[in-house]
């Protein structure tokens, strides 16, 4: 659902199929400057519209099925359906997001790298910075998420950002392993810094696998399993 403070989305497409008497056919349309969508069709005509989105990067919140407004009513695959009866259809939003992801690890091999079987780790803070405008490098922390249970966080990218950084929060006696500087996160769009923090470029790639990789310094001061 939309809110009063949320912005459209440019260049979206919309793929609007309608029932003509030789079969269905899809009319292709773009959201404006401010996210807005049209499309001229007769009276009578039963239609479809779905969005298409960009690259993995995007995910579709909205509609929500079984969603309704004057004349559609949004579908399980949070497509709009209805029928054009004598007046005009409006409110056919489609809500969207990016978001960023990633897990904190206990690098039990102290590789850099996550490894199957190696375990997430709670509680620790990452720290976020976006930016607009190309080229530029995000500087300031914009939120912070903590680590769940399993080691795993994530984020909502605000709109509109070009750029983001991900940096983790170092707790006392922790070491951190990963990333490598240089590397690429798994699901592309990011390359880790020689800070360890990871430099991502928005809507490239699908966000995912941003990694921390740790140890921690255990009482003897060898590299243990400590928390």
């Amino acid at each position: 659902m939309r809110d009063a403070s949320e912005v459209g989305i440019p260049y979206f497409t919309i793929n609007v199929t309608v029932s003509t008497k030789n079969g269905p056919q899809t009319i292709t349309t773009i959201t404006d400057l401010y996210g807005v969508w049209s499309l001229l069709l007769p009276d009578g005509t039963t239609f479809t519209a779905c969005e298409v989105l960009p690259s993995a990067a995007w995910t579709q919140t909205g509609p929500i099925p079984g969603t309704s407004v004057i004349g559609a009513t949004a579908d399980s695959n949070k497509c709009w359906t209805g029928t054009l009866s004598g007046t005009d259809i409006f409110g056919l939003d489609f809500g969207n997001v990016i978001q960023i992801s990633g897990k904190k690890y206990y690098d039990a091999n102290v590789n850099g790298s996550l490894d199957p079987g190696e375990a997430g780790v709670a509680g620790f803070r990452i720290n976020l910075g976006f930016c607009t405008g190309v080229g530029c490098v995000p500087s300031t922390i914009a939120t912070t998420v903590t680590t769940d249970a399993n080691g795993a966080w994530s984020a909502v990218v605000p709109f509109p950002s070009d750029r983001y950084m991900a940096c983790e929060v170092l707790p006392t006696s922790w070491i951190q392993t990963g990333p490598l500087p240089g590397a690429t996160a798994s699901g592309g769009g990011a390359t880790a810094t020689a800070a360890k923090c990871w430099l991502g470029t928005v809507g490239v790639g699908d966000g995912t696998g941003l990694d921390f990789g740790n140890v921690c310094l255990g009482a003897s001061g060898g590299l243990t399993l400590g928390f």
